[in-house]
């Protein structure tokens, strides 16, 4: 029996671990799901029916469960609920079950599949009289398993518990691993799609980046050598502008021609395959000024703007039409025969195109340019030595910094490294820009965070490392992404992202010598009093929120697991010896 398996999350779960405001009563699909369930292709904006057996004693089991997990949160566009248990509760939940199956332990479920057009797939039309599979679902707590049998006949089982404790399928890396091992790459993807993996040589920066790619692209690495949804380009000392990845127009054989490049074709590649995470390896990518070969990427993803549920930006070409003609033809569908004319692979078998979403993209680049995909992720490697550039403070304000210098020498020598499970593409790309975007519906996080970053700013007055409101925007959302794991410890996922982005998007950019490092009131150093505001404030969110008796364990030795402070008395040690600091080791 075949079998795809659904993690549910936030926004497709009808119980909530923390206060929410979101009004969805649909079920979100990733374009896995959608294959597994479709035989032929699909356009945009159609929709069909589609029918499960559902049983009845999985709905029982998840009551139970929901009822021994109590409280938890409900919510709609306007406000979020507490719910605790009643008897009014209860019936609620149970009364349904029994309306919708009776004495019947399998029941046929018929709901619609809409494949909208700005490419999100969703069931909708759950809701049955009182009933509703969505009112069962419990945030990072409820697993759903589409099967298909040998007769075609699909069904839709449930199951119970944390996901950290969900193995996927046999020799494959579990949920949990994936947790501790990729969490601070998909929560810095879900802020912001530009990653910097920062190390000493040899780490596995860029091995990351592809494992991440098999992982949402649904593909075995025992069989396909180069994930169809990754794309590695290694920079050159001598790139000082932005031709080896956008090309450039030329007239050298007397008639306009544009010379297209890898980075465009995976950008087509990308936009063509809009609901998978396409990821971009920037190999070694300070051995040439990013200031100058990607200035229009880092000015264009500023533009990003949430529109209608759907991420947009600029675009990076102008419409193609503006190239003119080569003879008779345009040369825009010159480059479009290109950008579209390769035998695409998944599993090692050629992709049969679309042929109207393919006219849809010609259409789109020829009238509007080429913008940045919104599945697009950007991840770089970056060595710090003699060779290489150092970052300027508009980089880093761009980008999530990540380190990787620890090295287990005792790792992958007696067994090769585990398949990754699969990762659901909504749980790894960006459905916000800006905190304008999530501020109304997590509202009290919301506050936390800023509170924290007020602190936090204060104490750099004076200097020039003070943060605004892209790092604003980015602590939120990484913080509201990191909420979906370690279970129900609110207040240690919180302390735990503030310290994670502090390294990131605070300390990242501080360096220089003594004189640039005091402090306002020439009294002493920056990094001593960034040290104490840290402690300060993370005891302040400690405080405010009821920490769990797990969690005040946590806290009484985080001094010693804090990545911020750590790095800071790296810093500073720095100072006193060299008498010149800088964030990279």
């Amino acid at each position: 029996m075949d079998k795809v398996i659904k993690q549910i999350h936030s926004q497709d779960a009808g119980f909530k671990l923390s206060p929410k405001k979101s009004g969805e009563t649909s079920l979100n699909l990733s374009n896995v799901i959608l294959n597994f369930l479709v035989d032929k292709p699909l356009s945009r904006g159609d929709e069909i029916s589609v029918s499960f057996n559902l049983y009845k004693e999985d709905f029982l089991r998840c009551l139970s469960y929901i009822v021994m997990h109590l409280p938890l949160y409900r919510s709609s566009s306007q406000e979020s609920m507490k719910i605790t248990f009643s008897t009014g509760m209860f019936a609620s939940l149970y009364n349904p079950i029994e309306e919708f199956f009776g004495a019947s332990e399998i029941q046929r479920y018929d709901v619609n599949l809409l494949y909208r057009l700005d490419g999100r797939i969703y069931l909708n039309g759950l809701k049955k009289g009182t009933f509703s599979l969505r009112n069962y679902l419990v945030e990072n707590n409820t697993t759903l398993s589409f099967l298909k049998d040998e007769k075609g006949e699909y069904s839709l089982r449930m199951e119970m518990g944390d996901l950290e404790n969900v193995v996927l399928e046999t020799d494959v890396l579990p949920l949990s691993s994936i947790i501790a091992q990729f969490r601070p790459y998909i929560t810095a993807i879900k802020s912001k799609p530009f990653i910097l993996l920062a190390g000493i040589s040899g780490t596995g920066k860029s091995r990351i980046v592809r494992q991440l790619a098999y992982a949402t692209g649904g593909e075995n690495p025992d069989e396909v050598k180069k994930p169809y949804n990754y794309e590695m380009i290694q920079v050159r000392p001598n790139w000082h502008d932005s031709t080896e990845l956008l090309g450039y127009e030329t007239r050298i054989s007397g008639e306009t021609e544009y010379v297209l490049t890898d980075f465009l074709r995976f950008l087509a590649k990308a936009w063509y395959f809009e609901e998978t995470p396409f990821f971009l390896c920037l190999d070694e990518m300070n051995l040439a000024p990013v200031e100058q070969y990607f200035a229009e990427y880092l000015s264009v993803l500023e533009t990003r703007k949430l529109n209608n549920g759907r991420i947009i930006s600029d675009s990076l070409l102008p419409p193609l039409n503006n190239y003119g003609k080569k003879g008779n033809t345009w040369v825009g569908d010159i480059m479009m025969n290109d950008l579209f004319g390769k035998d695409w692979k998944i599993n090692g078998k050629s992709v049969e195109k679309n042929k109207e979403r393919e006219a849809r993209l010609r259409e789109q680049f020829r009238t509007e340019g080429i913008a940045l995909p919104p599945n697009l992720i950007v991840m770089g490697t970056v060595n710090m030595d003699e060779t290489t550039f150092s970052f300027s403070r508009k980089v880093l304000d761009r980008a999530m910094t990540i380190e990787m210098n620890k090295v287990d020498f005792s790792g992958g020598l007696t067994k090769k490294d585990c398949r990754v499970a699969p990762i659901a593409s909504e749980i790894i790309l960006p459905n916000a820009v800006e905190a304008m975007d999530v501020y109304e519906a997590n509202q009290i996080i919301c506050d936390h965070v800023i509170s924290y970053l007020t602190e936090i700013n204060g104490t750099l007055e004076g200097t020039p490392f003070k943060v605004a409101y892209r790092t604003r925007n980015e602590f939120i959302l990484y913080v509201l992404a990191n909420l979906q794991y370690e279970g129900n410890n609110v207040c240690y996922r919180m302390i735990r992202a503030l310290d994670e982005m502090t390294l990131m998007k605070v300390l990242s950019r501080i360096e220089g010598d003594k004189n640039k490092l005091m402090n306002l009131k020439q009294t002493g150093c920056v990094l001593d009093d960034l040290a104490t505001q840290i402690k300060q404030s993370l005891e302040k969110v400690y405080q405010d929120f009821d920490a769990s008796d797990n969690e005040k364990s946590i806290y009484n030795d985080w001094d010693k697991e804090s990545v911020s402070l750590c790095k800071l008395k790296e810093m500073k040690r720095k100072l006193d010896n060299t008498y010149y600091c800088t964030f990279w080791s």
